[in-house]
């Protein structure tokens, strides 16, 4: 069986248009002029949704290299493991969204804060210890590294990285590079935190590809 191509002129369309009663002529104006809207609204959302949303908008937004922090470059010295180069520098959260809470609640736990040592802003003087008995926020940061990577999540994932806190003194976090957000990983709070819900100056991180070196935060 051969199917005929359907086909209407412009002067059959006048005729049927002229014989519609003019409620359905109506409905079908109406309902054409809706579509029409409906798809003029969808486009200009989409378009307002792409001009509004930076791309990466929730991963830490790297500037140039700078010199890293000098306690870095002892402890790298003394934990040559924890500061081998990567290829790698990203995991899913859900998979190991488990694994980062329990490290970061182990570690905030297990580890007595002392302020008596000294603080990020005299570096030069300063060392970094993983688990200690008591200890500063670089502590926290360097054994909450530590431990991740003996559970295998890859180095370029975890970066210590300094800010400065509200009242300025400065401070180290974990910053674990998930494939979703940049998530932190702070003795001053008990639960994971995406990094742009923080009220910090952020000032400088580890290289995802080499931990010896550091890059600056925009």
């Amino acid at each position: 069986m051969t199917l005929r191509r359907f086909s209407v002129s412009e002067r059959e369309l006048d005729v049927f248009l002229a014989e519609l009663p003019p409620v359905c002529l109506w409905l079908m104006l109406w309902m054409a002029g809706l579509a029409m809207a409906f798809v003029a609204t969808m486009t200009t959302l989409a378009l307002i949704a792409v001009v509004a949303t930076p791309a990466y908008a929730s991963k830490v937004p790297l500037g140039e290299n700078v010199l890293a922090p000098m306690a870095n470059t002892v402890f790298c010295l003394k934990y040559k493991d924890d500061c081998k180069s990567s290829v790698e520098n990203t995991v899913s959260f859900s998979k190991v969204e488990s694994t980062l809470n329990a490290v970061n609640v182990e570690v905030n736990r297990e580890i007595l804060f002392d302020p008596s040592t000294t603080s990020t802003t005299s570096a030069i003087v300063e060392k970094w210890h993983v688990w200690p008995q008591a200890g500063q926020c670089h502590d926290y940061a360097v054994t909450k590294r530590h431990e991740l990577l003996k559970l295998g999540l890859p180095a370029g994932a975890l970066r210590l990285a300094e800010v400065a806190i509200p009242t300025g003194e400065h401070h180290l976090v974990l910053v674990v590079e998930t494939k979703e957000e940049d998530l932190v990983l702070d003795n001053l709070r008990p639960v994971i935190t995406p990094w742009e819900n923080l009220p910090y100056h952020w000032i400088r991180i580890q290289s995802s590809a080499n931990p010896n070196f550091w890059l600056a935060i925009k």
